[in-house]
């Protein structure tokens, strides 16, 4: 089965409802992502996410923090989570 690589910063760089701070973060989260579901030859879509959020993210042992700045809302975690788990085709 042939995966085909794809391009996030594209559409990342055409979207403009995102601050720069945020836009990096969800780089990192989409390259992530990307990189996980090219090693397990997994087609994009969100079966895919879902695979990647359970394993990588949500994984047993992997304890996480917040990551949000004192007082903000919602954390990055929780923007990630909907962002994959919604967003992906």
């Amino acid at each position: 089965m042939t995966t085909l690589r794809w391009c996030w910063r594209k559409d990342l760089a055409g979207f403009r409802g995102i601050s720069e701070m945020d836009r990096a973060g969800f780089l990192l989260l989409l390259e992530w992502f990307e990189n996980f579901r090219l090693r397990h030859e997994l087609p994009a879509g969100r079966e895919a996410a879902r695979a990647f959020w359970q394993a990588e993210v949500n994984r047993e042992g992997r304890p996480r923090e917040a990551w949000s700045r004192k007082g903000l809302r919602p954390t990055r975690l929780s923007k990630w989570r909907r962002a994959v788990l919604r967003r992906v085709a």
